[in-house]
């Protein structure tokens, strides 16, 4: 890949949430994260970790996994594709703290960009 023209990648960056209250929404959230992941995912909806965040990495999928337990109770997971390794992982969820709160998804695009060099035309979002 040629640093002055990044690679482009249709949908490179999935989201979906669900209240924490909502047993059968939660269900269908984790349901198709690899289950490490969504174990990680259940032990962050705990009480305990209202607010907090955090990256994890699957290198099976080469998938990076953004949890975060809203305030409100609400679990989001950001699911980022084509991550190479779990340090490009680190570096994403490290990027993405440091620029919080993200507004708005072109934002988030910027970030995926610099950080892995590959550009984002579109965002998938499940329900």
């Amino acid at each position: 890949m040629a640093a002055d023209k990044p690679q482009s990648l249709k949908a490179a960056i999935w989201t979906a949430h669900a209240r924490i209250t909502d047993k059968a929404r939660m269900r269908k959230l984790l349901a198709p994260l690899p289950a490490k992941i969504a174990a990680e995912a259940r032990k962050l909806a705990g009480p305990a970790f209202r607010g907090k965040a955090g990256t994890r990495y699957d290198a099976a999928s080469k998938k990076a996994f953004f949890l975060q337990h809203e305030d409100d109770d609400v679990l989001f997971v950001w699911v980022f594709e084509a991550i190479e390794s779990v340090e490009v992982a680190a570096g994403l969820g490290a990027a993405i703290e440091q620029a919080a709160p993200i507004d708005d998804i072109e934002h988030l695009h910027a970030i995926y960009t610099e950080v892995t060099g590959q550009l984002v035309e579109t965002t998938g979002r499940h329900h």
